[in-house]
């Protein structure tokens, strides 16, 4: 009897563990200069939390200021073949500067938000 239950609350707290990191959000700090756009959206310069959920290939990034969401735009998770050393790619575009691309520092990974390809927006530097 003992073992049963002893058993039973080992498999419950796998399954809890594996449930619990299963669902558990990525997140980078960004930090903008000046005003971006981010898919219409303006963001005032200054530091913002991003996080994600999944692996792609299409995410959700949610744009927080604090505890505030301030967007939230699609993105698209592009693999790299090394680690990025983190950061963001902007462009200019009809006199505003338009955020394409969060680099997550240490992932083999970037995330690309609107239209921009990750040659063009990787040519263009990140800041």
């Amino acid at each position: 009897m003992k073992s049963g239950r002893l058993y039973g609350s080992l498999m419950l707290s796998a399954i809890l563990l594996l449930a619990a990191t299963a669902f558990a959000a990525e997140k980078e700090t960004v930090e903008t200069r000046e005003t971006v756009t981010v898919n219409g959206n303006q963001l005032p310069a200054g530091k913002y939390t991003v996080t994600w959920e999944g692996s792609g290939p299409t995410v959700e990034l949610k744009f927080l200021r604090g505890k505030n969401v301030v967007t939230t735009v699609p993105a698209q998770v592009a693999n790299l073949k090394t680690t990025s050393p983190g950061g963001i790619v902007t462009i200019k575009e009809n006199n505003r500067v338009v955020l394409t691309q969060i680099r997550p520092e240490g992932k083999k990974y970037t995330l690309n938000i609107g239209n921009e390809s990750t040659e063009t927006a990787a040519e263009n530097g990140a800041r």
